[in-house]
C-alpha cells in the first residue's frame, strides 16, 4: 500500500490552504520512502494533515483529514517559570487565547493562585487533553542533520520553505522578552 501525506498551512486571515509538504508514506522497505509520519511541532499554528491512498482503478483517494481545532476542549497550558510575574502574565495570554480559540484551558505552573485563575480549574488526573502547549524558554528537541549543521545556522526548514527555529518555538527565545515567548508559542 501507498499513501500520501500532505501537512497544509491556513496563514492568518485566510481561508486557503497552503502546502508546507508532502510525504510518501509505505509499509515496504523502499528506498526514499517512509514508513510513517510525525509531526513534532510543538507551538501552535493552523495546520491541516490529509491522508490519500493510492489506488490503482482511481488514483489518490483521500481517506482521513483533520485540521487542528482545540474549541470546546480541554487544553493544559504548562507555564515553565519561577517568576511569579512573568507566570502571571503568561496565563493572562492563556485566557486571551482561550477566548480567541474556544478552548477550555487548563493551567498549570509552580504558583496554585495562577492555576486557579481558568474557570475549568480541577484536578486533571485521568483526564485526556487535546493538546498540551509547554510555554517558557525550552530547550531544542531537536537533533537532526538540520539543527547541528552549521550550513543551516540551527535553523530547521519545515517543507523545505518554513522555517522554524525549533519544535517548541518558530523563532529563537534568546532575543525576545517574556511577551514576546508566549506570543509566538501561541501563535497570538
Amino acid at each position: 500500500m501507498f499513501y500520501y501525506v500532505e501537512v497544509r498551512e491556513y496563514p492568518k486571515n485566510s481561508d486557503q490552504s497552503k502546502l508546507i509538504q508532502g510525504y510518501h508514506i509505505t509499509s515496504k522497505n523502499i528506498l526514499k520512502h517512509k514508513t510513517f509520519f510525525r509531526c513534532d511541532i510543538k507551538f501552535y499554528f493552523d495546520f491541516e494533515i490529509l491522508i490519500y491512498r493510492l489506488d490503482i482503478s482511481n488514483g489518490l483517494t483521500l481517506m482521513w483529514n483533520h485540521r487542528y481545532n482545540d474549541r470546546d476542549r480541554l487544553v493544559k497550558f504548562k507555564l515553565i517559570t519561577n517568576n511569579r510575574e512573568e507566570a502571571s502574565m503568561w496565563a493572562s495570554k492563556v485566557l486571551k487565547y482561550s477566548k480567541i480559540r474556544g478552548c477550555r484551558p487548563i493551567i498549570e505552573s509552580d504558583f496554585d493562585d495562577i492555576n486557579r485563575m481558568s474557570s475549568t480549574f480541577f484536578s486533571i488526573e485521568g483526564v485526556d487533553t487535546y493538546k498540551t502547549y509547554s510555554i517558557g524558554r525550552l530547550s531544542k528537541s531537536s537533533n537532526d542533520w538540520k539543527t547541528v549543521d552549521d550550513r543551516f545556522k540551527g535553523v530547521l526548514f519545515f517543507g523545505n520553505w518554513k522555517e522554524i527555529w525549533s519544535y517548541e518555538h518558530p523563532r529563537s527565545w534568546n532575543f525576545l522578552n517574556s511577551l514576546e515567548i508566549v506570543d509566538d508559542i501561541l501563535g497570538l
